[in-house]
Formats: structure tokens, sequence, C-alpha cells
């Protein structure tokens, strides 16, 4: 259905993600429940964690999101009222699109870098923007077809990817990424596989075909 007013649909959403990330500053660390368990999940370490935890929260992980079902909510490009060094694992699937570059981007993988002991693993999971950019020079409608966009011009679809009803921010490729990783103090980054790596807790990547066509797997090693 068209709208008389189409500016007003972006703006909409973007408000109302505003409003609920004022709402996790203003009330995340208040309730006495929310206090205590913060004071028992500090005096722990060996998390982990899972960033931008969204409606999926998972079993025995640490869930941080600016949703109010998270154990922890936050704004997520603000500092984590957690120790460094507390984590052992870091899971991050289809975030960091959604935050800007390079000011945020920046304080974001500082702040998972922080949060990881030594040796600890952060796997994040994100649109790769060179394989969306070939297969739209390439004519790959297997591409769009496995991205579930292949219902639009290939360009159209390629402006939904990198725009995310204007949500996303940047799309990475995998030097820039890798790079990035390395600037905050990771020690080793290595690109995975869909479902696939060397430790198995990791692997919690959303089990869909589309999301397997148009994402990359990367794990990074502080």
């Amino acid at each position: 259905m068209k709208t008389r007013f189409p500016d007003l649909v972006p703006i909409g959403r973007l408000a109302s993600y505003k409003l609920q990330a004022y709402w996790a500053i203003a009330l995340g660390d208040l309730p006495p429940s929310r206090r205590r368990k913060l004071k028992a999940i500090r005096a722990g370490d060996g998390l982990k964690l899972h960033i931008a935890s969204g409606p999926v929260p998972r079993n025995g992980w640490l869930n941080i999101d600016v949703a109010s079902n998270a154990d922890i909510s936050r704004d997520l490009r603000r500092p984590f009222p957690l120790p460094g060094g507390c984590a052992k694992y870091i899971f991050s699937e289809h975030f960091v699109d959604h935050v800007q570059y390079p000011d945020v981007i920046t304080r974001v993988l500082a702040e998972c870098q922080r949060l990881l002991e030594s040796g600890g693993v952060a796997r994040f999971v994100l649109h790769d923007a060179k394989a969306m950019c070939l297969a739209y020079a390439t004519d790959d409608a297997n591409y769009f077809r496995r991205g579930e966009h292949d219902n639009m011009l290939p360009i159209k679809a390629v402006k939904q990817l990198f725009r995310f009803n204007d949500f996303h921010q940047f799309l990475y490729d995998f030097p820039l990424f890798h790079d990035l990783l390395l600037k905050a103090g990771f020690s080793k980054v290595d690109r995975r596989v869909f479902k696939t790596g060397p430790h198995p807790e990791l692997l919690l990547d959303y089990d869909f075909e589309s999301r397997d066509a148009l994402s990359m797997y990367i794990e990074a090693i502080r």
C-alpha cells in the first residue's frame, strides 16, 4: 500500500528505535532485579555474550539488546556494564551493518575486544558487500533467488540490501572488516562459512538459506 508521505515511514521506524534506545539508557541499570543480576554477572568470568539478541535470546548466553526481553537492556552503541576480560565468546549476527561507519563501529569492535578474555573469540555475521556487487555485475539470478530478492529488479534488490528499510548504515567487504578488527586490537581474524568453525558453541548462525547466501562469517581472536 502506498502512502502519501513516504518519508514518514523511515522516520517513524528510526524514531521508534531511538525511543527504545533512550528507554534502555534510562532504565537499563535501575530496576533492583537488574542490578542484582548485573552484580552477579560482574563477579563471574568465561561468559558467553549474545550481542544484539533481538527477538531470539539464546539459552546459556547472556543476551544483550535494546529489546526489553534481553538479560541486559542496552543501547548497543554504548559501553557495556561488564568488566574487561569477562567473556570467552561473543556472538553477533547482522548487527554491525546497523551502526555508523567509521566512528560507532570502531567503538563497538573495541568494546567487544575489551570484553573478551585473552584467547577469547568473537563471531560476527554480516552482509557481504563484495558478493552482492559481483552478483549484480554478473547478472547472477541465483544469488538474488537464494537471497529472496528475485521478485524485484536486481538494482532494486541491491538498494534494498544496502539500506534495509533505512536501518543499514554501512555494508562491508572482508578486507575492510578485517582491517577494523585488527585496529580494534584483535590478534587474528579468520573468515568462516555458514555453521562451520573450530568453536562449536559459536555456531549460532541463523539457519535459513537467504541468510547463508547473503552473509559472510568472521571470527576474531583477542
